[in-house]
């Protein structure tokens, strides 16, 4: 016994000595998966590892064929790892034109992101025979998916729902072969808490009204149960409680939108009429495309305090990477990046009088930020092939206000464009809405004896007091600030401009 025990406590140094170098072997596995991703290479690369057991015969006789055993093993088991540290990340949805989820994420350093639309026949494709290691969920998904995944968190299982997906190893099959399994994880519901927060809104005592009843509807819902909301009351299209019995809670504190309407392209839809909420003192839409909808231009012309859903967008995801990576994102990273992206997705937008400066302010502060230029008459004119004045004089202001709404339509649809409108633009109220939806929208005044009234079909110096009278409701219940244009044209498109990264 006593050469039994020597020869085991031996092979026990050596078990050690491999642990070591196995653990070594794998750390720099990992650091050569990056360098693979960085320059393009396929973690499989097969005459390399036909080298390394060519070596294997070339070098060991008697045990040779265990040792190439052994060696294809950790090669497996590297490669398996490889994937695991690299892999392919991404949102999984049914359309997903409106996402800004791929420059969040590659922000936050995931640069393997990419988004994933899929019809529910395809959901098992996706998961199962695909190289994705982590994933987003979103509408229609977040319940659906639950039935793909082996293992839930533990909010996943209180709320329901699940808006994030990591694989992970399960077991080595009788083949020999690697298994996985997803578990399902759920960050609308931190995202959300981070998302109050960051508005100042608290739902401890007020009753919560909760349009929709769908995934991100179960995490606002469980969140309101958490800071112990008086009421919390999901509505939906065939609920006990529906749209057509909502009356019933005219008297919610908060509403909070978890349904895509408004959403681009729809966005002139609105799901409820805020009027009769008389005790209604916050409003959440966590539509973030646009960043101002409908129902939130409604709020704001109420008076009453209202937030979209960019900042929970931005901070679910934060707490996405935490899950696939073990980073830490704090607070003020959150903050940075949703103010990076909220600039640049926001558009710069100018109104006021004919001759008030727009189009030279505008030109100055694209040509200072290296933002695109778009002027609206312009656009009319190309579409057209007319001017506005040629327009209005053959076909009649009528005419030419239904062709500037038309252009306008595509034009904010655009993103993080410095936009000069014409001076009658923000008179319709579906142009106000337009201009609204992704513009910080900025009044251009100007003593109007200085206003350059040469070539304005509607303008002159007979009509240019009853113009202005006439306008300047419009232009007030439209505009977000306003800047007299009396100094410079760049000094006033400096501070605009300044302005605008300040509070967009």
């Amino acid at each position: 016994m006593g050469e039994l025990e020597d020869l085991r406590k031996e092979v026990d140094k050596i078990n050690a000595q491999i642990q070591e170098l196995f653990v070594k072997r794998m750390e720099i596995s990992e650091k050569i998966a990056k360098i693979k991703f960085e320059q393009g290479l396929p973690i499989y690369q097969k005459s390399r590892e036909e080298q390394i057991l060519q070596k294997i015969d070339e070098q060991e006789e008697k045990y040779g064929n265990y040792t190439k055993v052994l060696f294809k093993k950790m090669m497996e088991l590297s490669r398996a790892r490889q994937t695991e540290v690299r892999g392919f990340y991404g949102l999984l949805g049914e359309t997903l034109s409106h996402s800004y989820s791929t420059e969040i994420h590659e922000a936050l350093g995931c640069n393997d992101y990419s988004l994933v639309e899929a019809t529910e026949e395809e959901l098992e494709s996706v998961l199962h025979h695909s190289d994705y290691r982590g994933l987003n969920v979103t509408i229609p998904y977040k319940k659906t998916i639950l039935d793909y995944c082996e293992e839930w968190s533990d909010e996943v299982k209180e709320i329901g729902s699940a808006n994030t997906l990591v694989k992970q190893f399960s077991h080595q099959a009788e083949d020999g072969t690697l298994v996985y399994h997803w578990v399902a994880h759920n960050t609308d519901a931190s995202g959300f808490e981070d998302l109050l927060r960051f508005a100042r809104m608290s739902l401890t005592n007020q009753k919560v009204v909760i349009l929709g009843a769908g995934g991100v509807a179960a995490a606002v819902y469980y969140v309101a149960r958490k800071q112990r909301a008086l009421d919390a009351v999901m509505i939906s299209r065939h609920g006990t409680d529906n749209y057509q019995n909502i009356e019933r809670h005219y008297d919610a504190d908060i509403i909070v939108n978890c349904t895509p309407v408004g959403m681009y392209p729809n966005i002139t839809e609105q799901l409820i009429d805020l009027r009769p909420f008389q005790k209604c003192k916050g409003v959440v839409d966590l539509v973030y495309n646009p960043r101002r909808t409908r129902l939130l231009q409604q709020a704001e012309s109420l008076g009453i305090p209202c937030v979209d859903g960019l900042y929970m967008l931005v901070a679910q995801a934060a707490r996405a990477e935490e899950i696939f990576f073990g980073k830490n994102f704090d607070a003020k990273i959150v903050r940075n990046l949703y103010k990076k992206i909220s600039a640049e997705k926001r558009n710069l937008v100018l109104i006021g009088m004919p001759g008030a400066g727009k189009t030279k302010i505008a030109g100055e502060i694209g040509r200072m930020s290296g933002r695109q230029v778009v002027d609206l008459d312009f656009e009319i004119q190309k579409r057209y092939n007319k001017s506005p004045e040629q327009i209005i004089k053959a076909e009649g202001e009528a005419a030419f206000r239904e062709m500037e709404t038309s252009v306008l339509k595509e034009v904010c649809q655009m993103k993080g464009i410095i936009l000069a409108t014409g001076g009658g633009t923000p008179l319709h109220a579906i142009n106000k809405q337009l201009l609204k939806c992704d513009g910080y929208v900025c009044y251009i005044s100007r003593d109007i004896r200085q206003l350059e009234l040469a070539g304005r079909p509607l303008a002159n110096e007979d009509n240019i007091d009853y113009l202005f009278k006439e306008r300047l409701p419009h232009y007030r219940a439209t505009m977000d600030a306003s800047y007299v244009n009396e100094s410079t044209i760049s000094g006033i498109a400096q501070t605009i401009y300044s302005d605008f990264l300040q509070k967009a």
